[in-house]
């Protein structure tokens, strides 16, 4: 192990059980070879140029095929999406009764797919601008911060801030090291996955350029914020205070106000059933001080978006400056109601849901009624997964949907209804 890694990685660093699918062998179960032939397209998909002539060489092919494994293992431990939890929740007797499970509604494959997305449209954003110039025409540097992006969370709720992230670089190392991949890219990807730690003093992360690997530290972190400047920023904030709002963090305590409440219910009724989202949200209903935490944490969430967190290229920020405003407002009106009794929180998030398709909305390419019709799909996995997945356009991002105008339409008819 170099120098790096040895600085990085845990004395207890335990065996990999936790990643059956990366580190197991053996071949692959059949349960899980349509979610792996899923991930691989995705990842083709997005790493792969989409113009002809292109012929990908060794290093492209071992980079899909490596990041439809660890998609595969993200899906598997922490989830596929807002249908329901994975591995992390189930492996202990007290299933997510234990300190270092929890709701993994934004960590999960829909999180890494999201900040895999992100990167690359950082990376496209920059060449856009800066030409031949830019650090991202260099493949190896695209293809490692994309790798960095998959990698990042992969370790994640147990170690808490710095100690996750640190396990995450240890795994990447390891994995990659197994898949064949040179040193360089090996240090650049744990290097940049290092650069993710949070400091909640601060509200920083670790971006170093003298580590090196400066583009690849930029593209990850960058890319990992990158939907707080799109219209999916709301909705995506909603699953991530499901999360904040169950844990306990080791640099920041959130009060376990939902976790309570769901441990109250479960001693009740001697059963514990909550799989999803909608199941977590409904918990969340049914305690009023869940319910003040959730509207308490939208209205705060406006000065971590407009004040304490920056891009670490200042460019996006002011690029993103118009969208993020809205989106600040828009949570702050969302939860002002819900303090104020006016939306339960599933209402709100409906709301945030037909926010994040505002466009479509408007322009009369989908259906109205997911504004207003209880009985459509608007809170169904695959709906929430698409418009997650879904890269915002330049014009969504400069152009954003007034908060104000959307909300009271949205309250109009709520009233309506």
């Amino acid at each position: 192990m170099n120098n790096l890694m040895s600085e990085l990685a845990p004395t207890n660093m335990p065996p990999y059980v936790d990643y059956p699918f990366m580190f197991g062998g053996g071949p692959l179960p059949e349960h899980v070879k349509p979610a792996r032939a899923a991930n691989t397209v995705f990842a083709r998909k997005l790493i792969i140029p989409d113009h002809p002539g292109f012929v990908p060489n060794n290093l492209d092919d071992l980079v899909v095929e490596t990041c439809a494994i660890v998609l595969t293992a993200a899906d598997y431990r922490f989830g596929r999406n807002t249908a329901g939890l994975g591995a992390m929740a189930h492996e202990h007797e007290d299933g997510i009764w234990q300190y270092h499970t929890m709701p993994t509604f934004y960590h999960n494959g829909d999180g890494t797919r999201l900040a895999m997305l992100g990167t690359k449209t950082y990376m496209d954003f920059v060449s856009s601008i800066e030409g031949v110039d830019s650090p991202y025409t260099d493949r190896r540097t695209r293809l490692a911060a994309l790798l960095t992006a998959a990698y990042d969370d992969l370790v994640f709720g147990k170690r808490g801030r710095g100690g996750d992230e640190r396990y995450s670089a240890q795994l990447a190392h390891d994995h990659m090291s197994l898949q064949g991949f040179s040193q360089d890219v090996i240090e650049a990807v744990t290097v940049g996955i290092e650069a993710s730690i949070f400091n909640e003093q601060t509200f920083s992360q670790g971006y170093d350029p003298a580590k090196g690997a400066e583009a690849v530290q930029r593209a990850s972190l960058v890319g990992d914020l990158w939907a707080t400047g799109t219209p999916r920023c709301t909705m995506n904030t909603f699953l991530l205070l499901v999360e904040n709002l169950w844990k306990q963090d080791t640099a920041h305590a959130f009060g376990q106000v939902l976790r309570t409440q769901a441990l109250n219910e479960a001693l009740q009724t001697f059963d514990w059933a909550a799989e999803s989202f909608m199941d977590f949200m409904a918990i969340a209903e049914r305690s009023p001080a869940a319910v003040n935490a959730f509207g308490e944490a939208l209205v705060d969430n406006r000065a971590f978006l407009l004040d304490e967190r920056r891009f670490t290229d200042p460019r996006v920020t002011q690029f993103m400056r118009r969208a993020l405003v809205e989106n600040a407002r828009l949570q702050q009106l969302l939860g002002y109601a819900i303090k104020e009794r006016q939306l339960a929180i599933s209402e709100a998030f409906r709301c945030a849901v037909s926010y994040a398709d505002a466009r479509t909305w408007q322009s009369g390419r989908r259906s109205s009624a997911a504004l207003h019709d209880a009985t459509s799909d608007i809170y169904s996995p695959e709906y929430i997964s698409e418009l997650l997945l879904t890269p915002a356009t330049l014009q969504d991002i400069l152009m954003p949907v007034s908060a104000d105008v959307f909300y009271e339409t949205f309250m109009d008819r709520y009233r309506r209804e």
